[in-house]
């Protein structure tokens, strides 16, 4: 994935903006 990690141990959480 990518984008911003909002919590640590996911892929990363895609955040729009």
């Amino acid at each position: 994935m990518g984008g911003q990690q909002l919590l640590p141990g996911l892929s990363g959480f895609l955040l729009p903006g």
